[in-house]
């Protein structure tokens, strides 16, 4: 593939034990240092030799904008979105293949980490996350939750595969017991603790990031379903290693429903 007609650069397809899950999948991960600013558009050449006569080509434009920085302090109902262009303005899908039903945003395909981002890559103040989804079907070892201080995906992989982020807090289901987790990239596993979830049901899920003497950073988690009442304790809390950023949600080989998130400010 070129960008803006500059050197060609080779890309894996899929599957792979990753981020792409199907056969022929693919996904280019262009810097946005090489795109130009609007006004002006970005043309992306991809060329897929298939040993035949005529390769297979298409081109792609792209109009970037800045960033926009928002305060930890959003709503988003996604049963109320129109469509996917609303989708895109309240959220980045990262990884995975959804779709907009009148429920929410759901996936459509079982796979390693089916991503949704919201807010800002340099949220650095104290905020808590409530995240309400229903839970249709897990694998064994799959996951459904909430991380926070997410900047991207890094590492020398194509694409890459690293996820350096401050906590995730999810509900795991670990052989022969499911699990309520926090993890954090580095350190893996900070806090556990056996948790059952039940296909088909609803569920609301409060995660906190917060500072403490010299910037030290706690995550606390807790889980409960709908309809009942709020846990007066966290079910978890542990430190956190300190790093900034948005939220991320997580299907991890589960087929999630998201209903609505709220992010407040502490």
């Amino acid at each position: 593939y070129r960008v803006n007609d500059g050197p060609a650069r080779s890309f894996p397809f899929g599957p792979s034990t990753t981020r792409l899950l199907g056969p022929g999948d693919f996904n280019l991960e262009v810097e946005r240092a090489a795109l130009l600013p609007p006004p002006d558009f970005n043309s992306v050449d991809i060329l897929v030799e298939t040993g035949s006569d005529e390769p297979l080509f298409r081109r792609v434009y792209l109009q970037v904008y800045p960033p926009v920085t928002v305060a930890p302090d959003l709503y988003v109902d996604f049963s109320a979105l129109p469509d996917v262009a609303a989708l895109n303005q309240v959220a980045a899908v990262v990884d995975g293949l959804w779709e907009l039903t009148d429920d929410g945003v759901r996936t459509t395909e079982l796979g390693y980490d089916r991503l949704i981002a919201l807010g800002s890559q340099d949220w650095s103040s104290d905020y808590e996350v409530l995240a309400e989804f229903t839970l249709h079907y897990w694998r064994n070892w799959g996951a459904v939750g909430v991380a926070v201080g997410w900047q991207g995906h890094t590492g020398a992989q194509d694409p890459r595969e690293d996820w350096p982020l401050e906590a995730l807090g999810w509900v795991r289901k670990v052989v022969p017991q499911p699990e309520l987790q926090i993890m954090a990239y580095s350190g893996g596993v900070l806090d556990r603790r056996a948790f059952e979830l039940v296909e088909g049901n609803t569920y609301l899920l409060r995660t906190r990031t917060e500072r403490g003497a010299g910037n030290a950073r706690s995550a606390s988690l807790r889980i409960w379903p709908a309809g009942a009442d709020e846990p007066a304790d966290w079910l978890l809390e542990t430190a956190a290693p300190l790093h900034d950023g948005s939220v991320l949600l997580v299907a991890h080989h589960a087929d999630v429903t998201w209903h609505n998130v709220t992010v407040t400010p502490l």
